[in-house]
């Protein structure tokens, strides 16, 4: 299982996940929910950013690196990238949905599930801080793809966040 490791006498303990969030919430614009910042950003200005905080939570000695309430397929393409430079460590990668189709930046949840497939390290993709409504229709939109990863689903209590209101 993901969030638990069995050793050969059967004992099971839980896994320390290290929490990556997106590069919005740094911004305290509320870009986190829209990942409207990947349109300004490059790759490596983004990787930049990331890096220190994954190589703490590597070096650390996590067991599992959780990129979370990822909103662009952009910035997950860079942290898959970027978990290149930590061989051996594997991450779960969850994506923030706006709609029952579309990643909060606007791409589809399908294009980045299906992306997510080509890294190794990734041994889980998953759905955060999303609407309960909005579920079953992301996970129906990858039903049919192949894969070999773990499903993850986290959803929030079904609010949304604005500017406004905070």
């Amino acid at each position: 299982m993901l969030l638990k490791h069995q050793t050969e006498d059967l004992d099971v303990y839980p896994l320390v996940l290290g929490e990556v969030g997106p590069y919005g919430a740094c911004r305290h614009d509320g870009s986190e929910y829209t990942g409207s910042y990947v349109n300004n950003l490059s790759s490596k200005e983004l990787k930049d950013w990331h890096r220190p905080r994954v190589r703490a939570l590597v070096e650390a000695g996590v067991d599992l690196l959780a990129f979370e309430t990822i909103p662009a397929i952009e910035e997950a393409m860079m942290l898959i990238e970027l978990l290149q430079e930590f061989p051996g460590t594997e991450a779960l990668l969850s994506f923030t949905c706006k709609d029952g189709v579309c990643t909060c930046h606007g791409g589809s949840f399908r294009e980045a599930f299906t992306r997510c497939m080509g890294s190794q390290q990734v041994v889980a993709i998953g759905i955060n801080c999303t609407a309960p409504c909005h579920i079953s229709s992301l996970l129906r939109s990858v039903q049919d793809v192949e894969h070999n990863k773990q499903l993850a689903v986290y959803p929030n209590s079904g609010e949304d966040w604005t500017c406004e209101e905070g």
